[in-house]
């Protein structure tokens, strides 16, 4: 994948945090080794993985925003308890990030392989796989499993 892939570790540092690291520990600094019709992909599937820690973070910034001030009018006062309570939720939901070791084209399809996973996170993991194989991999219109040599998933123009 060209350059959008360090527009995907920039967007995703959690998930790619591995990414210049030695090849001998972690496949991914190798880089991204599949075409470039999978990026939409890849940024959804990534998005899927990262959204508990958005959540959680965009949380944190907004109990901490409020602190010192009532939640509704005559209501409870946000304290440093609960600025502290939404931080250590960011820093789980941090910690939960699946990372990513690999990503690659086998047999016509996307491999995403991370580190560990939930089984939700597995799921959506699970469905970009199949999704690759309906898209073509070099330019992202519809595709089908081609083979002839490498099986690979072209639309008919490649």
């Amino acid at each position: 994948m060209s350059p959008d892939l360090d527009t995907l570790c920039a967007a995703y540092p959690l998930i790619f945090k591995e990414r210049n690291r030695n090849p001998e520990t972690s496949a991914i600094s190798y880089g991204f080794q599949c075409g470039d019709g999978w990026y939409d992909i890849i940024d959804v599937l990534c998005a899927a993985l990262y959204a508990p820690y958005t959540r959680a973070e965009e949380r944190h910034r907004s109990v901490k925003a409020r602190e010192g001030t009532p939640v509704r009018a005559g209501g409870k006062v946000v304290t440093a308890d609960d600025v502290n309570e939404a931080r250590r939720e960011m820093l789980a939901a941090r910690r939960r990030v699946p990372v990513c070791k690999q990503v690659k084209a086998k047999f016509g399809a996307l491999r995403f392989r991370v580190n560990r996973a939930s089984d939700v996170e597995r799921a959506y993991i699970g469905f970009a796989e199949r999704l690759s194989t309906r898209v073509c991999e070099r330019c992202g219109a519809p595709g089908r499993l081609r083979e002839g040599g490498w099986v690979q998933t072209l639309c008919d123009l490649h």
